[in-house]
């Protein structure tokens, strides 16, 4: 509980780009690893929160919305996990493992693939590399 109100604090704060950034990071690094990225009133503030930060520069907000993209039931939240997590230009190296799964996620939302096996192959691959799939990859792969 007192790791969403922080979170609830942190996101009323009208400027929060002008509080320094390495001390919501810490926060963020201690609460984010305590809260489930399955309950969506925690969820719902956390992608609040994302899009008033540069989400580039926090690394644990990321790892968090990778969560939410891999681990939530809310197909809604999923989307807009994603949409947050696409709009990124850069992901450090320990992060890549991110950029690979947003552009996974990418095929299987647009559904542009030169065939099934392809998709198939793709979605095998990630799940050989990270043992994880995005549910909407998952549900995709299901409707096939």
């Amino acid at each position: 509980n007192i790791g969403i109100a922080i979170l609830k604090i942190l996101n009323n704060f009208l400027n929060i780009k002008e509080i320094d950034q390495q001390i919501v990071e810490k926060i963020l690094a201690k609460v984010l690893s305590q809260i489930s990225s399955s309950d969506d009133q925690i969820v719902d503030i956390v992608l609040n929160l994302s899009k008033k930060l540069e989400i580039v520069n926090h690394t644990n907000l990321l790892k968090f919305l990778y969560q939410i993209l891999i681990e939530n039931e809310n197909k809604i939240m999923r989307n807009e996990a994603y949409e947050i997590l696409s709009t990124c230009e850069f992901y450090s190296d320990n992060l890549k493992y991110i950029n690979e799964t947003v552009e996974l996620e990418k095929k299987c939302l647009t559904k542009i693939i030169d065939t099934e096996e392809n998709i198939f192959e793709d979605c095998l691959e990630q799940v050989k590399m990270k043992n994880k799939l995005t549910l909407n990859c998952f549900h995709m792969l299901t409707e096939l």
